[in-house]
Formats: C-alpha cells, sequence, structure tokens
C-alpha cells in the first residue's frame, strides 16, 4: 500500500514501480538514506523514555542521554543533508 500525493491509497505489488513514484516526487539516493538513519536513530516515544526510568535504569539521567543523544544525531543527519544538497 502506498499514499499518494494526491491523497489516493494505492496498491502496488511491484517494488520498482514504488521506486519511480518516489523519484518523481523528488527523491534521490540522499533522502532514501536519510530516510532510513532517520528510521534507526528516531526521536523514542514518551513511552520507551519512560521504560528507561522505571524498568530499566531509574534515573532520569538516563533518559536525558536517550532524548539527547537522538536529538544530536538527528540534527546532525539534517546538517549534513543540507550541506550536501
Amino acid at each position: 500500500m502506498l499514499f499518494k500525493k494526491t491523497k489516493s491509497l494505492t496498491n502496488i505489488e511491484d517494488t520498482f514501480a514504488v521506486g519511480e513514484i518516489l523519484k518523481q516526487n523528488g527523491w534521490n539516493i540522499l533522502t532514501a538514506i536519510n530516510v532510513m538513519l532517520f528510521t534507526v536513530f528516531h526521536f523514542p516515544c514518551a513511552t520507551t523514555l519512560l521504560t528507561v526510568k522505571e524498568k530499566e535504569t531509574g534515573k532520569w539521567k538516563w533518559v536525558g542521554i536517550s532524548f539527547f543523544n537522538t536529538d544530536i544525531m538527528w540534527n546532525y543527519i539534517m546538517f549534513c543533508h543540507n550541506r550536501c544538497l
């Protein structure tokens, strides 16, 4: 399933067709790499942060480190993305 810019949901079985749609909408290899990196380093949700506090460490220090580590990494990725364009 793919949600297109035209606000319609389309079922596409061919992965090459998805790639063509993304290229037509301005995606390139750098955009794809940044999306993959964002997926890996995305901001942890509040549930994850509370789990770090309550179940894993019991300290707010590690919650702050988890939050700011992700925030710094995301800002670095976006800075590099803008500099490379």
